[in-house]
């Protein structure tokens, strides 16, 4: 295993123990509050760290899946030109993801 193998093996590990401990907080959360309307949902998403927590969890949902997806595309997909297409493609829907939870969150 060299350097960058190692960083992105615990990346992955670091985002998989950040997502556990947000998906706990949502889950906790969740229980705690009555959602009666849409009104009371986005009044708990614009409550204290809500937005920013949930921004955070999806954030790093997205992250872990990309860190994933390239060790699937690099054990799997031995053409280069096809290797690195799939990089990039795999980059930008997980930036497409990460832009569009944020402008989510704004909005609400």
């Amino acid at each position: 295993m060299n350097i960058q193998e190692k960083l992105l093996w615990s990346l992955q590990r670091l985002s998989a123990i950040l997502i556990f401990f947000l998906t706990i907080w949502l889950v906790v959360s969740l229980n705690s509050f009555l959602f009666d309307s849409y009104l009371d949902t986005k009044e708990w998403i614009n409550t204290g760290f809500n937005s920013f927590l949930l921004f955070l969890l999806t954030s790093s949902i997205a992250f872990h899946s990309c860190l994933g997806l390239s060790v699937i595309i690099d054990d799997y997909v031995h053409n280069l030109k096809f290797n690195k297409i799939l990089h990039i493609l795999k980059n930008l829907f997980a930036l497409f993801c990460i832009l569009f939870a944020g402008f989510c969150l704004y909005f609400i």
